[in-house]
């Protein structure tokens, strides 16, 4: 790793600070392994969804600006609607979601 692991941990510290400051407290926002993490939104659809991404969008542009580091942190990520008429578990959405990217 070209800054080692101690910066690792504060890319990922940082980045769920954003997460945090982007979703709402009813929402679950989890790490999921190495640098991946998983949202959880309750009744966020359509223009909400656009809300959220803009907000995340912003909230990562202002830590870049504002902090002083040798890298930017970024995020890729995907919105996936979870359809009660047709289930499916977490293990298929969060396949759908790598398969997405």
């Amino acid at each position: 790793m070209r800054w080692g692991q101690q910066e690792g941990d504060r890319a990922l510290n940082d980045t769920a600070i954003i997460l945090q400051r982007t979703f709402r407290q009813s929402d679950i926002v989890a790490r999921v392994g190495g640098d991946e993490f998983v949202v959880l939104t309750i009744g966020a659809g359509g223009k909400e969804t656009e809300k959220i991404t803009a907000r995340l969008g912003r909230n990562l542009l202002n830590h870049n600006a504002t902090r002083n580091r040798d890298y930017k942190l970024s995020i890729s990520f995907c919105t996936l609607y979870y359809d009660p008429q047709k289930p499916r578990s977490i293990d298929e959405l969060l396949a759908h979601a790598n398969n997405a990217e």
